[in-house]
């Protein structure tokens, strides 16, 4: 936290409490504070994040004006991003084989991911394995559509 005029503690639990080092005059504003606070990555959901003004010296006469909160709604944004590879030698009339790698390259965490894969003529899907995350994978005429439970982390695959 910054601002002309103020010393802040960052406590455990993220609360921060910050002291004005000068009197407040009657009907003056006082200096602005900026606080920054970072979100993880997992957010999900709306951020609500309160603020509450003491006087440890001066009776307040209007208390219900002490307090706002204010509440955001973080916006997740996941770079997406695939590879299909053959891993093995394709023979006429046995299983091709193909590795789709799936990574997030964030920066948010990546909820409902959805993976399509249409194959060509000559193609028949067979089944599918998963190496990591537990995925589903139903086909419908030539299309391939596997869906990851959960979500993919930033920087996993």
């Amino acid at each position: 936290a910054t601002g002309t005029g103020w010393t802040c503690d960052d406590a455990p639990g993220g609360v921060l409490t910050c002291t004005l080092s000068s009197d407040l005059a009657a009907g003056a504003p006082a200096p602005v504070l900026t606080v920054v606070a970072g979100i993880p990555s997992s957010q999900t959901g709306d951020v609500v994040n309160g603020v509450e003004i003491t006087d440890t010296t001066t009776t307040d006469p209007e208390p219900a004006n002490d307090a706002d909160q204010v509440s955001t709604t973080p916006r997740t944004e996941a770079d997406l991003g695939i590879a299909k590879t053959s891993i093995t030698e394709v023979t006429a009339g046995e299983e091709a084989v193909y590795e789709l790698r799936v990574v997030n390259d964030g920066p948010s965490d990546a909820a409902g991911v959805v993976v399509t894969d249409d194959l060509p003529a000559g193609l028949s899907y067979v089944g599918f394995t998963s190496q990591q995350g537990v995925w589903s994978c139903d086909e419908t005429g030539g299309t391939v559509t596997c869906s990851l439970a959960g979500s993919l982390a930033d920087g996993d695959q």
